[in-house]
C-alpha cells in the first residue's frame, strides 16, 4: 500500500513538473494567481467601483454616459471608432451627456501608443482606472446601482461593448458594433 502511494505521489509530482515544463512560457501560469478568499475580498474591496477615477469624477453624476469597451488588438472596436467619434460630434453642444473610452487592453504602452494616434475621440479612462477595470465591467454587467457586492462575476472579454449609463445603472449595452440608428434615438429619449 506504501509502494502504492509513492507511486501515486511520483507520478502526480512528474506530471505537474512536466506541465509546469510545458507550459512556462505559455500566459496561463504568467497569469496563475492563487489567493485566499480574504486576499479576493480585501482586493475585491480596494478595486471597488466607488473607489475608482471612473466613479468620482463621472459615475455619481446626473450625466448620461456613454462608455466604449475597446482593446488595441480589436479589429470590430477599431472599426467602430468612427461612427463613435461621429456619435460624439452630434452630441456636442449637450452639456450632459459625456463620452468615454476603456480598454482592456495588459499593456499600458500600447495603449498610450494608441492613443497616441488620434483615432478615437472619446475621452480614454484606461489608464487612470486600469486596476478597477475588472470591477467596473462587472458592476456595469450586473445592471445594478452600485453595492456592495463584491463578488467577481465576469472574466469575459468580450468587445467591443457600449454602455448607455445614467444615474449610476446600466440603461443599455451594445454588445459588438453598435447600431448606429438605434444609440441616437436611446440616447435622445434620455436626454429628453
Amino acid at each position: 500500500m506504501k509502494k502504492t502511494l509513492l507511486i501515486t505521489f511520483i507520478t502526480i509530482l512528474g506530471l505537474f513538473l512536466f506541465l509546469i515544463l510545458l507550459f512556462k512560457d505559455s500566459d496561463i501560469l504568467k497569469n496563475l494567481r492563487i489567493t485566499t478568499k480574504a486576499q479576493e475580498y480585501k482586493e475585491a474591496e480596494k478595486y471597488a467601483l466607488k473607489n475608482s477615477p471612473f466613479y468620482d469624477k463621472y459615475y455619481k453624476d446626473e450625466n448620461v454616459i456613454v462608455l466604449n469597451i475597446w482593446a488595441t488588438w480589436c479589429e470590430p472596436c477599431i472599426e467602430e471608432m468612427p461612427l463613435l467619434n461621429r456619435l460624439k460630434k452630434q452630441y456636442s453642444d449637450k452639456k450632459n451627456i459625456v463620452f468615454l473610452s476603456l480598454s482592456t487592453d495588459k499593456d499600458s504602452v500600447k495603449i498610450k501608443s494608441f492613443l497616441a494616434t488620434s483615432k478615437f475621440d472619446f475621452e480614454d479612462i484606461s489608464l487612470e482606472n486600469f486596476p478597477y477595470r475588472k470591477y467596473i465591467l462587472n458592476q456595469l454587467n450586473s445592471k445594478e446601482s452600485v453595492s456592495d457586492n463584491y463578488f467577481i462575476k465576469i472574466e469575459s472579454e468580450e468587445i467591443p461593448i457600449t454602455y448607455i449609463l445614467n444615474k449610476q445603472k446600466t440603461i443599455y449595452s451594445y454588445k459588438g458594433k453598435i447600431d448606429s440608428v438605434d444609440i441616437y434615438n436611446r440616447i435622445d429619449s434620455i436626454l429628453k
